[in-house]
């Protein structure tokens, strides 16, 4: 699995990362949110984790910018920001969860798992392929091809 964690505060986001890569999970990080912006619409993830106040464009821009350029990878968002409106801000932003900070680490991870289970638009049915433009990735039989459109 490869995530997007986007979090501003260095000692968090080092933890976290390292955390997820010891559950196998690869994580490119961003220290804001324009960053974060930039490899969510650059790259494909399977889940996008992000802290809501972010110095450039906080979370909920950052929500709302993906969704408005029909990026539909789950979003995660993690916030001190605890109330009921809080957390409706970042539903109508278009976030898939919603974590308040503090949390255990082990309701993150469990989080993560089960929205990457329900999206998995990069592959295909029957084999593992992934594909971009005129770039193929067969993941089964470890090929990678480019210029051959289908």
């Amino acid at each position: 699995m490869h995530i997007l964690l986007i979090e501003d505060e260095p000692k968090t986001g080092k933890t976290l990362k390292q955390g997820l890569e010891e559950e196998n999970i690869s994580v490119d990080l961003a220290d804001d949110g324009l960053r974060g912006l930039q490899l969510a619409l650059g790259l494909p993830y399977q889940v996008i984790v992000s802290d809501i106040i972010l110095p450039k464009i906080n979370g909920l821009d950052l929500c709302r910018q993906l969704r408005s350029n029909g990026n539909k990878t789950p979003l995660l968002l993690l916030s001190a920001l605890h109330d009921t409106s809080d957390k409706v801000a970042g539903f109508e932003a278009g976030a898939d969860d919603y974590l308040a900070k503090p949390f255990e680490f082990r309701e993150l991870l469990l989080r993560i798992k089960a929205l990457a289970r329900r999206y998995q638009p990069y592959y295909t049915q029957e084999n593992e392929v992934l594909q971009f433009e005129d770039l193929t990735m067969n993941l089964d039989a470890k090929t990678i091809i480019r210029g051959v459109k289908k």
